[in-house]
């Protein structure tokens, strides 16, 4: 099995993030590094939402399961401890009024929390940044122009906890598993009869 997804920037599981870092590196805009920030998170956001299927677990069940600390803990341990799903709890549990949807937005934000802090750490200094302060109101106005994107993708979790955002390729078309495009040919390489 995979590796879970990690936003650990300095992990080999967390390449997706790499174009990010590097187009904030290049000097890209706000509006050019929130587009890619979008594509990534949606991408990083799907494989999580999967891990947890996988696991068993949904963020229905997290959600349903507030005021119970040790329902949420049980859940956290079902995903063998993964890093998402205590940052959920973690959420969860700093907004115990908050809907379901505010939850998973605030969810979001905790994630690119992750992303951008590891980012602006490691950008600072730079001639582009030359301060951390400098990274950080960077990273704050990409977080800006994503805010109604986050909050649409929590509203559209909170209604269906099995929706996963899809994923486009570049010519905008759905990704599509290769291995099912090809069912309809036969074991010796001709069509199905």
């Amino acid at each position: 099995m995979a590796e879970n997804e990690s936003l650990d920037l300095t992990s080999r599981h967390a390449r997706r993030w790499n174009t990010v870092r590097h187009a904030a590196q290049k000097g890209g805009s706000c509006q050019e590094v929130a587009s890619l920030t979008k594509k990534t998170f949606l991408k990083a956001l799907r494989k999580v939402l999967h891990e947890f299927e996988e696991y068993g677990v949904a963020t229905a069940d997290f959600l349903a399961s507030r005021g119970s600390p040790a329902t949420l803990r049980a859940l956290v341990r079902q995903t063998k401890d993964h890093e998402d799903a205590e940052r959920l709890v973690m959420v969860i549990d700093s907004y115990p009024g908050a809907s379901p949807s505010e939850c998973l937005d605030r969810w979001g934000h905790a994630i690119l929390d992750k992303v951008f802090n590891q980012m602006a750490l490691g950008l600072g200094g730079s001639q582009l940044f030359p301060s951390f302060f400098d990274t950080r109101s960077f990273f704050r106005e990409v977080r800006n122009d994503l805010q109604d994107d986050l909050t649409k993708v929590a509203v559209k979790l909170a209604d269906d906890p099995h929706w996963k955002p899809i994923v486009r390729t570049k010519k905008g078309e759905p990704k599509i598993d290769p291995t099912a495009s090809e069912l309809s040919v036969s074991l010796i390489g001709g069509p199905k009869p």
